[in-house]
């Protein structure tokens, strides 16, 4: 049994993904576009064991199973833009490596003993 996850978005639920193409058949599918509407989502199939430890979890933690799931993505997707994050850190210092950071001291002095007050718009 796969999951699957379905997703409305106001009066048009799309799906979001499936693990079987029967799903097609119950459900019609769109682009979402993004906006401060809430979503609803449903699983269907999910495997009693991944429900048992949702529960279990959510019972652990002093919140609904819905609150929990709501916390499992959420904490998911932090994960994954960290990641992306730290991916780009590196690819910057490897792009970096071996130069010489520029030196600003001087540009810094003639601007202060010109009278420039940056912070002030001048």
């Amino acid at each position: 049994m796969g999951l699957r996850l379905a997703c409305e978005y106001s009066a048009a639920p799309f799906l979001l993904g499936s693990v079987s193409r029967d799903a097609e058949r119950w459900y019609h599918y769109d682009t979402a576009t993004s906006g401060g509407a809430d979503m609803d989502f449903l699983l269907r199939d999910l495997e009693p064991d991944v429900v048992d430890a949702l529960r279990s979890r959510a019972k652990e933690n002093g919140r609904s199973l819905q609150a929990e799931i709501k916390d499992v993505l959420r904490l998911s997707l932090a994960r994954e833009r960290r990641r992306a994050f730290l991916a780009r850190v590196d690819r910057f210092l490897g792009e970096t490596r071996g130069r010489t950071p520029l030196d600003t001291t001087a540009g810094i002095r003639q601007d202060r003993d010109a009278g420039h007050k940056p912070w002030l718009g001048y």
